[in-house]
């Protein structure tokens, strides 16, 4: 059986760099795909995809990149390689772009390789999608369900939304639907994440005060 990989790439913390994440995760919770498909949440992995990446026969990539387009902009590329040579908008891209080298050095890249960007418009930490970019998410949806059917792989609507539970490491195996976290997990999840941000605000409000103030007379 071939296999497809969708893989998104991107770190939620940081706005629009999440694209690649929220698209995946989107895809997950409300179609079904046929055996063989796995969405895989890559987030900002590096080297640990080289796995996901010499398993696939086709590998769809979904990620925020510069190619120099208006904020919000769309581009599907049936060829990764122009996507290697695109301005990084995270270090996440750089190591990834060398995932895909030592795949093509080593004869295992995919069959088939495809990727699905944004132009990103807002990528600071804390930050929330930017309008923009959340303005073209059913656009990036109709566009990697339409590349899926043009390699004859058929998506179908999910009966119900499903919590995002993808393959996220190696040799782990997707969860089922019928599976949903606790409420006391998800909220302590959230709550993690705000003392995360906090304290770094905290730690950055120091610095800057430390840099302003003037050093002591020797």
């Amino acid at each position: 059986m071939e296999k497809t990989i969708i893989l998104g790439l991107g770190n939620l913390l940081y706005g629009d760099e999440g694209f690649g994440v929220r698209l995946a995760q989107h895809l997950y919770a409300h179609w079904d795909f046929p055996p063989g498909v796995s969405v895989v949440d890559g987030g900002t992995q590096g080297q640990t995809l080289l796995t996901f990446v010499e398993e696939a026969d086709s590998l769809l990539v979904l990620d925020a990149v510069d190619f120099g387009l208006e904020p919000g902009e769309l581009t599907l590329r049936e060829e990764v390689p122009a996507y290697v040579t695109a301005q990084k908008v995270g270090p996440h891209q750089n190591s990834f772009s060398e995932v895909l080298g030592l795949a093509a050095l080593r004869g295992t890249q995919p069959r088939r390789c495809a990727l699905l960007g944004v132009q990103p418009a807002a990528m600071t930490l804390g930050a929330h999608c930017s309008p923009e970019v959340e303005r073209i998410l059913p656009e990036a949806v109709n566009q990697a369900l339409g590349l899926l059917r043009h390699w004859a792989l058929k998506p179908s609507a999910a009966r119900s939304p499903a919590i995002f539970r993808p393959r996220c490491w190696p040799n782990s195996e997707p969860f089922s639907r019928s599976i949903r976290p606790k409420a006391s997990l998800r909220l302590r999840a959230t709550r993690n994440d705000a003392l995360f941000l906090r304290k770094n605000t905290r730690i950055h409000a120091a610095a800057n005060r430390a840099a302003k103030s003037p050093s002591p007379a020797s």
